[in-house]
């Protein structure tokens, strides 16, 4: 026996057991089959499970609930509110009496159809008033007509006149025109003289002014003789300073380019030190304060140097502008010199000038005394031709007179033309508006739409403003309701609104046209509105909707 409950049996036995579970029985519910391995999920069906399963009867696993899925999406969604509202019309209008008349027509009732420019109602012409009024203006426009004729009678016998004395007048303003000519032929003559007399004077006066031009020209060529002396004076002693100023200026240059000479030296001297310290340095032999030191003693000889080159280039202009000045002082010598020769040659010319003006004087004064002779015969011959226009002018003042009175009895008859026409256009402006008063008689309607209220009844006197009908034009109407001032405030123009009947339940689409600014304190709430068409004319005014 314990031969075979040995360690090894008993570890062949577990062995054995082992692997029959593993290749012919479960391990766990669900888990091991076999050799496979089959991992499911909670409610998990095979192919065969799936084909065989009733749908109605099914019940959902354990853990599991059946669910729709939809895609989300955005999109807007507007709030809808309800309101009653009340039906207006788009328009009235409030047919009125224009005179005073009994109302004799006006078969019209509420809802019947009116068109622009109807007849709809007949007054009678107030015992003929309007008639009479409108003779009376008729006999007026005759009465005025006979007073025109009449003027124009006036007016034709004044033409007559004014011809008549327009005939005299040209008679005499012909004699005028052979005077005129006379005194004109005198005046010229005068004219003449008086031109011969001012063209001597004139010649007096220039040859004068010539002569003392001549005198004054020989003055200022002597005058400018003298200052052309002094100027060549003071232009030599400018070319003296010049020369002393130049050899100054080339004595500078050359102490300059010593100076220069020197700093370039010491330059030279000091690039040496310059390049000796940077050795030394270089390898630790000074300090680098020295090495400073050497390069500061080296850029205050470069800046000599400058200064020095700069030197020499300001006494070089200085010489440069010394000979410029030379040769400017030599060129003014000789301009001057040449002006001195020419002024000289002036004064004898100017001399020459002046006995020739004192001449020319002596022969204009000659000719002046002979023009004024001739003037003073031609002012007598003037005279007497001027006394002859002054008799003429005379005789067509005269004539003139009676042509203005002729003038004057024309403008009184145009007058009364135009008070003739003026009385003719009041007569007919009369006749106009009787005969326009008497067409008020017939009242017709300004506008389409429906008789909506009868304010008067035939037979009935009325007086002018009296009010007769009222017409509604409902082709399209104006729906409004009171809305909430929270609602008020998310509604704009435009904003879409369905319109419904509470009669049979029709609805119209609108938009919101007028928004009104106030508001009812006790309700809060403010009026909205929109004009709908009116289709079928079923909405009436006033109806709720």
């Amino acid at each position: 026996m314990k031969r075979w409950l040995n360690r090894s049996a008993i570890g062949s036995v577990v062995f054995l057991v082992a692997l029959y579970l593993v290749l012919f029985n479960r391990f766990g519910p669900e888990r091991w089959h076999g050799l496979v391995w089959k991992m499911r999920r909670p409610g998990q069906m095979s192919v065969v499970e799936a084909l065989a399963m009733e749908m109605e009867a099914m019940k959902p696993p354990e853990g599991v609930l059946p669910v729709a899925t939809e895609i989300v999406k955005p999109r807007p969604f507007e709030v809808a509110v309800t309101y009653t509202g009340t039906v207006a019309p788009l328009n009235e209008e409030l047919v009125i009496a224009r005179v005073t008349g009994r109302l004799t027509w006006m078969p019209y009732y509420a809802g019947d159809r009116i068109r622009k420019g109807q007849l709809v109602a007949r007054l009678d012409n107030a015992g003929g008033e309007y008639a009479a009024r409108e003779a009376e203006a008729a006999y007026g426009v005759l009465a005025a007509l006979h007073e025109r004729h009449m003027a124009e009678a006036e007016k034709e016998q004044a033409r007559a006149q004014k011809q008549q004395a327009e005939a005299m007048l040209e008679a005499a303003k012909a004699m005028l025109r052979e005077t005129e000519r006379m005194v004109a032929e005198k005046q010229a003559m005068r004219e003449e003289a008086l031109s011969m007399l001012q063209s001597a004077e004139s010649e007096v006066l220039g040859a004068e002014r010539s002569l003392q031009l001549a005198q004054a020209q020989k003055r200022e060529a002597e005058r400018m003789v003298t200052a052309l002396e002094s100027e060549l004076q003071t232009v030599r002693e400018q070319i003296n300073e010049a020369d002393a100023e130049l050899e100054r200026a080339r004595q500078e240059v050359d102490a300059a380019k010593q100076e220069l000479a020197m700093a370039k030296a010491d330059l030279n001297y000091w690039q040496a030190e310059i390049e000796r310290a940077k050795t030394l340095y270089e390898q630790k032999a000074i300090s680098k304060d020295e090495l400073q030191r050497e390069q500061a003693q080296f850029e205050m000889a470069q800046a000599k140097v400058k200064a020095a080159e700069a030197k020499v280039r300001q006494a070089e202009a200085m010489v440069r502008a010394a000979e410029a000045r030379k040769r400017q002082a030599q060129n003014t010598l000789r301009q001057k010199e040449a002006e001195l020769a020419a002024a000289k040659e002036r004064v004898a010319q100017m001399q020459a000038m002046v006995e020739m003006a004192q001449a020319k004087l002596a022969q204009a004064k000659a000719m002046a005394q002979a023009a004024r002779a001739k003037v003073r015969q031609s002012e007598a011959a003037l005279q007497a031709a001027q006394a002859k226009l002054a008799q003429v002018n005379a005789e067509i003042a005269k004539v003139q007179a009676m042509v203005q009175e002729a003038e004057a009895g024309i403008h009184r008859g145009e007058r009364h033309v135009l008070h003739a026409e003026a009385l003719k256009a009041q007569s007919q402006a009369s006749l106009t508006a009787a005969r326009i008063v008497r067409g008020y008689t017939e009242i017709r309607s300004l506008t389409d739409g429906y008789v909506v209220e009868r304010l008067v009844a035939p037979g009935t006197l009325v007086t002018a403003g009296t009010p007769i009908l009222r017409i509604a034009q409902l082709d399209i109407v104006r729906v409004q309701a009171f809305v909430s001032e929270k609602d008020l405030a998310g509604i704009r123009l435009g904003t879409p609104i369905t319109v419904r009947s509470l009669k049979d339940g029709k609805e119209w689409s609108a938009k919101v046209t007028a928004i009104f600014p106030s508001a009812d304190p006790t309700t809060r709430t403010g009026l909205v509105e929109a004009l709908v068409p009116n289709i079928d004319g079923t909405r009436g005014e006033g109806r709720e909707i």
